[in-house]
């Protein structure tokens, strides 16, 4: 077997020389993309650069290793290119994790057509990483219902947000409409449709909530005299009297809106049964379902003001991630630049 030194004679000079540029050029040029990045990256996405740096170090050390067996084992051609594809799987490793490479596509059956979501700055797969990358969760009890001004023979009347106490909100449903074309069914979205808005009210014991529900239904059939009830009963009032929109907020965990739920033409149909006992005290709800027309989904943005007031005061785990990810940004700095100065060392073999 020959020896690295024997191997290395046999190479040509110009190859040799030409493998030296490329290789310091690329490497510096990866170094310095890196250290721009780094610069303009978001905390939530600091940890690509440790991904980078980590696939940069495992793509150079592969290329050199692997060139030196086949210097070895007497491959000088072998290694010559094992050399020459050092600065691609560099760049490659750095710039799929940075975004500044483009991924490789799909091609044949299977290969899709649609845009598909970026990874919002985090390695996919990384599961970690991307639950602290995540806003805090929505909480159930972060809501609250506002329910409409009636009008009617009763007068006019308002019942506040802290009196429904439980809301059960519907989304559209779809119906699917199927036709058999070209050798198979193929499904399209048809009519859509809502179920009942369900509120739960809190029955307080001064009565408002009942009078406030026996005025929503005096808009929708007029009240009428145990006479007059018995001889043409009650008469119907037109929708506009009746059809009024509820809104239910969402809110995030400081209590401000992130999202709106309108549904519109709302009128209740029908308020469920009471439980009256003797036996047991238990609180009464009134429990009404809402026939709906339709529901509009309205985002409210919330603002970078905000975001950093959660992270900074509500939640000070924020300010220990980012400093801990400054610090391993900077490590992963310094590994490329000392994967630039291995790289060089094992040139100066030549």
């Amino acid at each position: 077997m020959a020896t690295l030194a024997d191997a290395i004679g046999k190479a040509k000079s110009d190859t040799v020389n030409h493998t030296k540029n490329v290789v310091r050029g690329s490497v510096k040029q990866a170094e310095r993309g890196l250290k721009g990045a780094v610069g303009s990256v978001v905390n939530s996405a600091k940890n690509a650069a440790t991904q980078a740096a980590a696939g940069a170090v495992n793509a150079g050390l592969a290329g050199v290793i692997g060139a030196a067996t086949d210097i070895v084992t007497g491959n000088p051609a072998d290694a010559a290119q094992r050399i020459f594809d050092i600065p691609g799987n560099v760049a490659g490793a750095v710039g799929s994790v940075l975004g500044v490479a483009s991924g490789s596509i799909l091609s044949g059956p299977g290969g899709g057509m649609s845009r598909m979501s970026d990874n919002g700055g985090i390695l996919e797969g990384n599961s970690f990483y991307g639950a602290l990358a995540r806003s805090d969760p929505m909480q159930s009890i972060s809501w609250y219902a506002q329910v409409p001004v009636i009008t009617s023979a009763y007068g006019t009347m308002g019942l506040p947000w802290y009196f429904i106490q439980e809301a059960t909100v519907p989304f559209r449903q779809f119906d699917q409409v199927s036709i058999f074309r070209e050798g198979r069914t193929k499904h399209y979205a048809g009519r859509y449709s809502l179920d009942s808005l369900r509120l739960s009210f809190y029955m307080d014991s001064s009565g408002l909530t009942m009078r406030y529900l026996r005025g929503w239904e005096a808009a929708i059939l007029q009240p009428t005299d145990r006479i007059n009830v018995m001889t043409q009963g009650g008469g119907f009032m037109p929708p506009n009297q009746y059809k009024k929109d509820i809104y239910v907020f969402l809110l995030d965990p400081i209590r401000q809106a992130i999202a709106c739920l309108q549904y519109i033409e709302c009128w209740p149909t029908n308020l469920d049964q009471l439980q009256l006992e003797s036996a047991s005290s238990n609180q009464l709800v009134a429990n009404v379902n809402f026939s709906v027309g339709d529901v509009l989904v309205v985002d409210m943005e919330v603002s970078r003001t905000t975001i950093e007031g959660i992270l900074g005061a509500a939640n000070p785990l924020g300010n220990i991630i980012t400093t801990a990810t400054d610090v391993v940004t900077e490590r992963a700095r310094q590994a490329v630049g000392g994967l630039a100065g291995a790289i060089g060392d094992s040139l100066r073999m030549f």
